[in-house]
């Protein structure tokens, strides 16, 4: 790991290694529906499939399938940046974009020029950056540049870069965003960082969080509580003129 001794980074450690060691809790189950992140046909209006289901807290819940079936689709869909079909509502109130964390599959997509550190903390403060830096795995120095033209740190592997996107959302999840949602998080990895890397989401749903990750990698969906595939959805209805 690339961090530097600190006051706060060994805080940081503990922190992480008290979340990495806690007993898995036993879910307190989901109660007329409301409890926990309820989904009702949630999917994009054009194109790919949708997904109805109960999400409860301290469970990892697997979105998975093959490629096509409509799994990052659907978290699109919940995160408002398509057009979407169906309803959502967490412990029985409307969702809101705050209330969710999101690590979308390409780190192009989402890294900034600045920083590995100001990458991290984007939109947030530094509290939980090395800690969820640790979580994600993220072994780049936290004071490389990103090239804004390209998203990439020059001597990175696209795994790394994953990581540092990774870390981000968990950053905001520790912040406060109270579900998790992380689109393949371990295509671009070898088996040992996807090993860590399930081992911290496992973590995360384990200490209360909703973690939904789209996946079609088998380590991710055999550490899952639920597994849960997408279905094919029918076409929208236009509407006629007038």
């Amino acid at each position: 790991m690339a961090f530097h001794a600190s006051t706060e980074g060994v805080e940081a450690t503990s922190r992480v290694l008290d979340l990495l060691e806690r007993e898995p809790a036993a879910g307190p189950g989901v109660a007329d529906g409301q409890a926990g992140l309820v989904l009702e046909g949630i999917g994009a209006v054009h194109g790919g499939g949708t997904v109805t289901a109960t999400l409860p807290r301290d469970a990892l819940v697997c979105l998975h399938g093959a490629s096509g079936v409509g799994k990052s689709s659907v978290l699109a869909a919940l995160l408002g940046l398509v057009d979407a079909r169906g309803a959502a509502s967490l412990d029985g109130r409307p969702v809101t974009r705050a209330d969710l964390a999101w690590a979308p599959q390409r780190s192009a997509d989402a890294l900034v020029g600045g920083s590995v550190h100001d990458n991290v903390a984007l939109g947030g403060d530094d509290a939980h950056v090395e800690e969820a830096m640790m979580l994600a795995g993220v072994d780049l120095d936290a004071t490389l540049e990103v090239d804004p033209a390209t998203g990439g740190v020059r001597g990175a592997s696209g795994g790394q870069l994953q990581r540092v996107v990774l870390a981000r959302a968990i950053r905001r999840h520790l912040d406060g965003a109270e579900v998790l949602l992380v689109d393949e998080p371990t295509s671009a990895l070898d088996a040992e960082h996807e090993a860590h890397v399930v081992r911290s989401l496992r973590a995360l749903a384990d200490a209360g969080g909703i973690v939904v990750v789209a996946s079609h990698r088998a380590a991710v969906r055999a550490a899952a509580d639920v597994v849960v595939e997408p279905q094919p959805s029918a076409a929208p209805v236009e509407e006629a003129a007038t």
